[in-house]
C-alpha cells in the first residue's frame, strides 16, 4: 500500500548532512499521512542508526512541489491534494505528446522479478507488461475492491531494439533477524518499437505504482521517454 522512493544510497550522514525521499500512499492508507509525519517526527527526536543521530524535518512538500509542512510545524491544508492513478497516467501522455516519445525506458531503481519460474537477467518487455498488471491487481486487492485481474492482451508486443543492462544491488539492514542484506536487481534502458494505447497506459501507471519485487523500499522504478 505505500512505496518509498530514495536513491541516495549512503551509509554514513554527518551533522548537517540532508537527504530527500519520497512516500507514495494508495487508498486507504492516505488516511494514515499525518501518523507517519508524526512517527518521522517522534524518529527524528529519538535518533537512528548506531550513534542514535536525530534529525528534524526541513519540510513535507505533495507532488506539485507545493508546501505540506514546514520546518517550523506549520501545515497548509490547502495543498493536502489526492492524486489518482488515472489523473497521473494523463498527465504523463500529455508530457509524452509534447516533448516527444522515443521508445525508450529507463529503470531508476533496481529491477527484481521472476518470468516463467526464472529470476530475469535481462529485461523482457512481455514481464514488464505483466508485472503492472500484477501489481494493479494487487492494489485493488488491498482496497477490497471485487474486480477480475486484468488480462494482458499479448498480442503485438514490442520488440526491444537495444538494450543496455548491468546489475546492481541494495544494502539492508534487517531489525528482525538483525542481518544485512543483498537485494539484486538489473538496472539499465530499453528501446521498444511502437506501443500500442493499452500497453503505454499500462507502462505509464507502472511508473507511479512501481513492479516486481521489494517495491515497498523502492525497486521497480523506472521512466518512459
Amino acid at each position: 500500500g505505500y512505496v518509498i522512493e530514495c536513491e541516495d544510497y549512503r551509509e554514513e550522514f554527518y551533522e548537517g548532512d540532508s537527504f530527500h525521499f519520497q512516500i507514495i500512499l494508495f487508498g486507504k492508507l492516505l488516511c494514515y499521512f499525518n501518523l507517519y509525519m508524526q512517527a518521522l517526527y517522534a524518529l527524528g527526536m529519538e535518533g537512528l542508526g548506531k550513534y542514535r543521530g536525530r534529525f528534524h524535518i526541513i519540510s513535507v512538500t505533495n507532488s506539485r512541489k507545493e508546501i505540506l509542512l514546514d520546518q517550523n510545524g506549520k501545515i497548509y491544508m490547502e495543498n493536502y491534494k489526492i492524486q489518482t492513478v488515472k489523473d497521473y497516467v494523463k498527465y504523463r501522455k500529455q508530457q509524452l505528446m509534447h516533448n516527444g516519445f522515443e521508445g525508450r525506458i529507463r529503470f531508476r531503481a533496481p529491477f527484481s522479478a521472476k518470468y516463467k519460474g526464472e529470476l530475469l537477467q535481462q529485461f523482457q518487455i512481455e514481464a514488464i507488461l505483466l508485472a503492472c498488471a500484477r501489481k494493479i491487481y494487487v492494489l485493488d486487492c488491498l482496497e477490497e475492491l471485487d474486480l477480475p485481474q486484468y488480462k494482458l492482451n499479448l498480442e503485438n508486443i514490442p520488440e526491444i531494439k537495444e538494450q543496455k543492462i548491468y546489475k546492481d544491488h541494495v544494502p539492508r539492514y534487517s531489525g528482525r533477524t538483525e542481518k544485512k542484506m543483498r537485494w539484486e536487481g538489473i538496472h539499465g534502458e530499453i528501446f521498444l518499437d511502437t506501443l500500442t494505447e493499452e500497453q503505454l497506459t499500462l507502462l505509464l501507471a507502472g511508473e507511479l505504482i512501481h513492479i516486481g519485487r521489494h517495491t515497498t523500499f523502492g525497486f521497480g522504478r523506472f521512466r518512459l521517454f
